[in-house]
């Protein structure tokens, strides 16, 4: 039987408040050296297991990839890799997004396309639906959505959706009160201007 997502425990209670070193120095995403040589890791795709997943993929410029071996580095990478810990940023886990641990359908596309882009070594075990291709040439493989069977699992994948819409809905009501608020103070520099521009006038020209 093959292995789902579903089969997986992605987020641990213990990472909900750990701050995420998303980025260092110069680069976009997070240089690690090894043995052998280095490769850059990309944060930005693995904040599920931080009790964010995605809603969207990211933008090209923030999952960049950048490798060298010790034998041969001609752009001299390793010396980069390596002062680029001087400056390390870390992500407050707040500024990730609400809490949830399920990805949006967004972003399991963006999965699914840039998987078909670079070729990536699996083969869809399940029936799968072929789309149209999309504006770049590239014929979207859907697959049939994996929904949980179990009742906890069902009744977790509730609780954070009605989480995340709630959380959506308080900042849609605040910008509301917002817009209201600004509107009210533009209304009585109206009301103010009105005013003001009456009493200017001498008495005959009323």
């Amino acid at each position: 039987m093959s292995l789902t997502d579903n089969d997986i425990i992605w987020t641990l209670r213990g990472l909900d408040e750990v701050a995420v070193i998303d980025r260092c120095g110069e680069y976009p995403n997070v240089p690690l050296i090894g043995t052998q040589g280095g490769i850059s890791y990309n944060p930005c795709l693995a904040l599920r297991q931080f009790g964010r997943a995605r809603r969207v993929g990211p933008h090209e410029m923030l999952v960049p990839h950048f490798h060298f071996e010790f034998q041969v580095d001609s752009d001299k990478l390793r010396h980069g890799f390596i002062k680029a810990w001087d400056r390390i940023h870390k992500a407050d886990p707040h500024e990730l997004g609400p809490k949830t641990s399920l990805p949006m359908e967004p972003y399991c596309r963006w999965v699914r396309i840039r998987a078909q882009k670079l070729g990536m070594p699996y083969e869809a075990v399940r029936p799968i639906i072929l789309e149209s291709p999309d504006e770049d040439g590239v014929p979207p493989t859907v697959l049939p959505p994996q929904i949980p069977t179990d009742v906890d699992t069902l009744k977790r994948s509730w609780a954070q959706l009605k989480e995340e819409r709630d959380f959506y809905r308080e900042k849609f009501n605040e910008q509301e009160r917002k817009i209201q608020k600004l509107t009210k103070q533009l209304e009585e520099e109206r009301i103010l201007n009105d005013y003001i521009h009456t009493e200017k006038r001498r008495p005959w020209e009323h």
